[in-house]
């Protein structure tokens, strides 16, 4: 597969002779199964591999999973699988479900959560629904921490990082056991400093972006009988970021940033934020506590599994929004979020002739967004090179405020009937119903000259009439309250079979859906209020076989999805409103291989190669990119043939791990990881000034450890070429931002571990 995952290379001597690789067992059928009999499109990555590699999150996983794209934008991150996600909107559920420890998370903001003593990630391509419900019209992604059962040993595990040219540093530190026959505990803690932030800024003179992150779980797995098992987690993040997350590039004279090169230079002021009614500085913070209670008792021959799952983070985040050195706008998003979900499931016994799991899941949130805004008019005004004479209205103060509540209940089931030993069928079928409630309030405000704030008088000053005109403040009146219901049937079958004991081969057709909403934006252009549900149905033929008496798998899979009102979100250059779109329909096909070999007890290599091919097969009225020819509505653009943002038409990677040993108590580690990725673009625009170029990355380690694996020191070397690569862009203002990916880091790593296995 794509990386050297689950592999257990033992130390000895040195042989030609290859081992079996050791089986990887996944829950994405909700039952335990080699990811090798799961008629589907998986691929994962272990937690040892994450360690060794130095990957703190979702968007540095990305690069180890071909047709899987994460990236940060302004406001919110954007993932996409197959080139299906759903842009920077803050109302949007993900296209791609997130669940970190089986609980279901929507928002962009709970990807952000740093990796933690991860047992495994598994990466489902394609539309789900039965067994993932709603908003996985993408596909899913499902982060299993690590535990300590009843039974474990104890284990003491410190891991020590340090990069060499910021300065950053990074401890993680695990104590785990099995104080009685029926209890296992275990607490996991890690802290992230990133010293010296990699952004110079050229106004200021500082170093930006450096990140501060601590995370915290406690975990309980206690058998109160051979039938019942209680599994509690507690987990407390805190994260914090200093500076823009953005950079200039092609723009032009007093907008500049300096050099208009994506470099990791900019040049931003935000001198506008300290004179918010509460200053602020650039960045962004936040803090998070999540909770799961998962409980599996038997009935019967079968398990009843409840599991309980709560959510709660508040976020705060102040930038230069208009990323040039004037001081024109500054702007903040302040979101609060709350969500609770009950999942209530039995699943019959496997081996029968007929086998089934029906279940019932149970979700209520509620989110809070504010987007407070202060605009220097003067400067606004004179910058675009209209003065108006006597113009000097200071400064106008807007804020948007959106809340709500949503609620959604589903009922689902699957059966199966194993019509054969190595014939098998399965049919599955979800009923959703969400239900939005929302509310909008906007406010402008002028600064005056002692400071205070006051409301902004349209008849009796002129300068305040046209800073409204020009200023943030709400330009379509909506009702202060609205709802929207929505209903879906998603249903799902496969054919498998067993060709021989090391192959099989699989067909499968999903349908999924992701719930519509209103858009949160403070700016709203006429007609793109409310988005309606997206909907897909996805076709996929795959086979899977093992070879060299196991010491090898080869996967392929051959996949068509075809999408209705699919919702893409972008930002209109001129307002810097928030443009949601139903894209009339849109199509996405390729074919996928993996490889993975233990091609000695010491080497393990791997592979994987994606081609990819993306249309918006209906798109009549997309939003329009600066200077593209518009509609003859003077507003939208004719998107109809044209690709999907994020979606490359090759990418893939090769790797090769090794683990040798040195004389009798010393081995050598080492692997090396190479990634490469086709263009593409990387706004919902379809703006070819945003075009991500191809590019190749190599991610390399080296080190040596105890034969025993209790202890290992190494040199990791991540984006070792430098590559730039544009994550996401954005038009404003008559510039062009760029979110780059991270330069070039050299860590050096040192782990010790005592006690497990």
């Amino acid at each position: 597969m794509l990386i050297a995952v689950g592999a257990s290379l033992a130390a000895g001597p040195c042989s030609a002779l290859a081992q079996q690789l050791e089986e990887i067992v996944v829950t994405a059928t909700k039952r335990p199964k080699s990811v090798q009999d799961i008629p589907v499109s998986i691929a994962t990555v272990s937690g040892e591999s994450i360690r060794q590699d130095v990957i703190r999150g979702i968007e540095e996983l990305s690069v180890r999973v071909p047709n899987l794209t994460v990236s940060s934008g302004l406001t919110t991150d954007n993932i996409h699988i197959r080139g299906i996600g759903s842009g920077t909107e803050r109302s949007f559920e993900q296209a791609v479900g997130m669940f970190i420890d089986n609980v279901y998370m929507p928002r962009s903001r709970q990807y952000r959560s740093p990796f933690l003593d991860v047992e495994r990630v598994e990466v489902v391509r394609g539309p789900q629904a039965v067994l993932f419900g709603l908003n996985s019209t993408a596909g899913a992604i499902a982060v299993h921490s690590a535990r300590s059962r009843p039974g474990d040993a104890s284990i003491s595990d410190i891991t020590a990082e340090y990069e060499v040219k910021y300065g950053g540093t990074g401890l993680t530190a695990i104590f785990g056991g099995s104080p009685s026959e029926s209890l296992g505990l275990r607490i996991a803690a890690k802290t992230i400093d990133s010293g010296d932030g990699y952004w110079t800024n050229n106004v200021t003179g500082a170093d930006e972006n450096a990140l501060d992150d601590t995370v915290v779980r406690a975990s309980i797995v206690w058998e109160s009988s051979a039938s019942t098992t209680l599994d509690l987690k507690v987990e407390y993040a805190e994260f914090s970021r200093d500076g823009n997350v953005d950079e200039l590039f092609t723009s032009a004279g007093a907008m500049s940033d300096g050099d208009d090169v994506l470099n990791w230079v900019r040049g931003q002021d935000a001198s506008l934020l300290p004179l918010y009614p509460q200053p602020q500085s650039p960045g962004f913070e936040g803090e998070s506590l999540n909770i799961a209670a998962n409980l599996e008792f038997a009935v019967g021959d079968g398990t009843v599994t409840g599991i309980v799952g709560y959510s709660d983070y508040d976020w705060e985040i102040y930038l230069d929004l208009d990323s040039t050195p004037l001081p024109i706008l500054d702007s903040g998003i302040i979101e609060p979020y709350e969500q609770t979900s009950v999942e209530l499931r039995y699943t019959s016994p496997v081996g029968q002739p007929v086998e089934f799991l029906i279940g019932a899941y149970f979700h209520t949130s509620e989110l809070s967004n504010d987007q407070p805004n202060l605009i220097d008019g003067t400067t606004l005004v004179g910058s675009f090179g209209f003065p108006v004479a006597g113009f000097d209205a200071g400064r106008l103060w807007s804020n948007g405020k959106f809340t709500q509540d949503e609620d959604v209940s589903s009922v689902f089931g699957t059966l199966a009937w194993n019509i054969s030993e190595t014939l098998q069928i399965r049919g599955g079928v979800r009923y959703v119903n969400s239900k939005k409630e929302h509310t909008r309030i906007a406010e402008c405000l002028v600064r005056r000259s002692d400071g205070t704030f006051d409301d902004l008088d349209l008849t009796g000053n002129p300068n305040d009439a046209l800073l409204s005109l020009i200023g943030f403040c709400p330009t379509v009146v909506t009702p202060p309250r609205q709802s929207r219901s929505s209903d879906n049937v998603m249903p799902e079958i496969s054919l498998q079979w067993s060709a021989s004991g090391d192959t099989m081969l699989y067909g499968k057709a999903s349908t999924s859906a992701k719930s519509g909403g209103f858009v949160a934006s403070t700016i709203i252009i006429p007609g793109f209020f409310e988005y309606d549900d997206e909907t897909g149905l996805g076709l996929e033929a795959g086979l899977k076989t093992s070879f060299a008496d196991g010491a090898g798998i080869f996967n392929i899979a051959v996949f068509r999805s075809e999408y209705e009102d699919l919702q893409l979100n972008s930002f209109d250059p001129d307002t810097a409103a928030s443009i949601i779109t139903n894209a009339g329909k849109a199509m996405v096909q390729g074919i996928e291989f993996d490889l993975r070999w233990a091609a000695a007890d010491w080497l393990t290599l791997g592979g994987s190669l994606a081609y990819l091919d993306t249309e918006f097969t209906r798109f009549d009225a997309g939003p329009c990119y600066p200077g593209e020819p518009m509609n003859p509505d003077g507003f939208s653009c004719n998107k109809t043939g044209s690709p999907l943002p994020f979606s490359p038409e090759w990418s893939g990677n090769l790797s090769a791990d090794i683990s040798a040993p040195i004389g009798a108590n010393l081995q050598l580690l080492g692997g090396i990881f190479l990634a490469y990725s086709g263009n593409y673009l990387t706004n919902g625009t379809l703006d070819p000034l945003g075009r991500q170029s191809s590019y190749s990355k190599i991610d390399a380690r080296i080190g040596i450890g105890g034969a025993d694996g209790r202890w290992s020191i190494s040199l990791i070397g991540k984006n070792v070429t430098d590559e730039v690569v544009n994550n996401f862009t954005e038009a404003f203002l008559g510039v062009y931002r760029g979110y780059i990916q991270a330069p070039r880091t050299i860590w050096i790593q040192a782990r010790y571990s005592v006690g497990g296995e």
